[in-house]
């Protein structure tokens, strides 16, 4: 891997790495017309999106380097969205991740849209100071239909055998509407690149993604 995809966040001791399939995919994560919502409000909010920027272990932001994409920061917005999880999926909330998941509301999010290169490197969401405290990390994806995209999933790495000793990608989830993926945020993980032969905004990649 170049250095210009090589991750920035410290690395962490082969015994802290997450076990194999670390991920709960959720199908139908919440109901189709808060989807519907979701998805038409992240389309309609364009002009507030700005460049991604990624956050060094020396605590400085950078732009380009490790990650590209649209994103629009909105803390605070989608405290509910694990009550709208839970209204179908609650038993496999609960049974994955205790109760705790279930009564935690989600103060830290962020849409995220990405179009034709969009790309981000190997990282794990609770890895510099301001982001050390997260402990799950909730993904919700959302698109138009047809899905003019292709690309975009998320890798999520572990361990490849019981000896411990080989290190790669142990679950791949794609990108497709009202889909969920929550995993602990220790978890290593990238995002390959989209593809998009259109330059419509609407027609990218959307994911909401929280952390508890």
């Amino acid at each position: 891997m170049s250095n210009h995809r090589s991750s920035v966040y410290p690395a962490r001791r082969a015994v802290d790495a997450m076990p194999a399939q670390p991920a709960l995919v959720l199908h139908d994560a919440i109901p189709e017309d808060d989807a519907a919502a979701l998805l038409a409000s992240a389309i309609a909010s364009e002009a507030l999106y700005s460049d991604a920027q990624t956050l060094s272990s020396h605590l400085k932001l950078h732009t380009g380097r490790h990650r590209s994409a649209r994103i629009l920061t909105q803390n605070g917005a989608h405290r509910d969205l694990i009550a709208l999880l839970a209204l179908q999926h609650g038993s496999a909330l609960r049974s994955h991740f205790g109760d705790r998941i279930v009564t935690t509301p989600v103060e830290e999010s962020e849409f995220a849209a990405s179009g034709a290169g969009d790309w981000f490197g190997p990282h794990r969401d609770d890895g510099a100071a301001p982001v050390a405290n997260r402990s799950l990390t909730i993904v919700l994806y959302l698109h138009r239909f047809p899905c003019r995209f292709s690309g975009g999933e998320l890798a999520l790495h572990g361990f490849l055998d019981a000896a411990r000793q080989r290190f790669g990608p142990v679950q791949m989830i794609v990108p497709r509407h009202n889909v969920a993926a929550i995993f602990p945020s220790g978890t290593l993980h990238e995002i390959l690149p989209v593809t998009l032969p259109t330059a419509c905004f609407a027609d990218r990649r959307f994911a909401l993604t929280c952390w508890i």
